[in-house]
């Protein structure tokens, strides 16, 4: 059977013989332009149902990734409730069997017993890293707040207790018998009036928490907000600088002269001397955060679930723990900056498009950096070469933290030819 371009190409020939006797020049053009016409349209009519036959393909697709798995889920479900109703129905009637003679009478008629329900085990809560009930040695509970299921205690260093301890060794600062501190290393007893006098006494520097006067230790806050002390060292303590939402590392008063200050706020947020208290500023952002990571992570469940239909039919190992990031896999998403518009597929490839030039690889076939809860962290190498220094290839970062959606935040040029893309996601929750 022949083409339709065969066919037309087989009529053109043909009228092309024929006016060649007429010399019909005129008629010959107006033939070839109508027959130029139906080939175009043709292969027009073949593009065009192509392309409907591809989005038709895709929202179909789409319609079943919206639903993140849960109908299909709901659908598996519904239909082992039913075989399950089924199966006990059957098992739950009395059956009688043909008796014989020298079976007993009990024997004649008998029931099988209804199947046990067997709980359904549900997706497991996930921990709670917030969990601030640990009480710490050696600090007062100064306020408490608990709003769903978080639950912290905000704790402020004891009047006794020299400044800058360690909340776990304060057991540790006290004068013994003889008015004497033991330095922790070396065993020297010193008096104990020499803890915190801005002199090291000890080869160790146990002997001054508070101060900056011996290198390589540690300042402990005075107010505490969460069970894990928070401590900077101790070459900050009095230096201009606000480390401590409280302050408290900035006990002598010490200001930065103007023209060395710092006044970027955009970039680099510093607090200068004389010191705000912002704890509870802190605090409210710790429960915000809470807050949201407890919603992302009922989120999470139905990545989980998706994961695990998943699993079934290939490996997922590459998509984070329990293949939780697979569904990120399956997708694409945009983000525009003034310049740029960034399309990053995840385990597939990052480009930047800067219109009308063409697209630019800014890296492909993901791998995992780091999968620790909090720091997932994706890298796409391989990229474009061009411009950049030395001939090495772009890379991207893809950074994957706590969010109620999925969703590109951000995407900025770390480092030459290095990009660094933020990224929501409730699997990161």
């Amino acid at each position: 059977m022949r083409t339709t371009y065969e066919r037309v190409t087989l009529i053109f020939h043909e009228i092309m013989r024929v006016l060649k006797r007429r010399r019909t020049y005129k008629l010959l053009f107006l033939i070839m332009v109508a027959g130029l016409v139906y080939l175009g349209f043709q292969v027009f009519s073949v593009r065009l149902l192509t392309r409907q036959n591809v989005q038709t393909a895709n929202s179909v697709v789409e319609r079943h990734e919206d639903g993140d798995g849960k109908e299909n889920a709901e659908r598996l479900a519904k239909e082992k409730y039913v075989e399950d109703q089924e199966v006990r129905k059957y098992h739950g009637k009395k059956r009688k069997i043909k008796p014989t003679p020298d079976m007993p009478e009990a024997e004649r008629e008998f029931h099988i017993p209804d199947i046990p329900d067997i709980p359904k085990k549900p997706i497991p809560d996930f921990p709670n890293e917030l969990d601030l009930k640990k009480d710490i040695i050696g600090m007062d509970k100064s306020r408490t707040v608990v709003d769903g299921g978080y639950q912290k205690f905000s704790k402020l260093r004891q009047p006794d207790v020299p400044r800058g301890v360690d909340p776990n060794k304060v057991s540790l600062y006290k004068p013994d018998a003889d008015g004497k501190f033991t330095c922790f290393v070396s065993k020297e007893n010193i008096p104990f009036d020499h803890v915190n006098d801005d002199y090291c006494d000890c080869d160790d520097g146990s002997d001054e928490p508070g101060t900056s006067a011996c290198p390589d230790s540690r300042f402990f806050c005075d107010y505490q907000i969460v069970a894990k002390p928070h401590s900077i060292f101790s070459s900050h303590v009095n230096d201009g600088i606000c480390d401590c939402c409280d302050g408290s590392d900035e006990w002598g008063n010490v200001t930065v002269m103007e023209w060395f200050k710092i006044n970027d706020d955009k970039h680099y947020p510093v607090a200068h001397a004389p010191c705000k208290n912002t704890c509870h500023s802190q605090e409210e952002k710790l429960l915000a955060a809470h807050k949201l990571k407890k919603s992302g992570q009922q989120l999470k469940k139905s990545y989980l679930l998706l994961a695990w239909e998943r699993k079934k039919l290939a490996d997922i190992s590459a998509f984070g723990p329990q293949g939780v990031f697979f569904k990120l896999s399956t997708n694409c998403y945009t983000y525009k900056t003034a310049e740029y518009e960034y399309t990053i597929c995840p385990w597939k490839d990052v480009r930047q498009q800067a219109f009308p030039q063409p697209s630019k690889c800014l890296g492909r076939n993901g791998s995992w950096m780091s999968t620790t809860d909090g720091a997932y962290k994706l890298l796409m190498v391989g990229g474009d070469r061009e411009l950049c220094p030395g001939n090495i290839d772009r890379r991207s970062i893809i950074m994957f933290t706590c969010g109620l959606e999925d969703k590109v935040t951000r995407v900025y040029e770390n480092d030459r030819c290095i990009y660094v893309v933020d990224f929501i996601t409730p699997a990161a929750c």
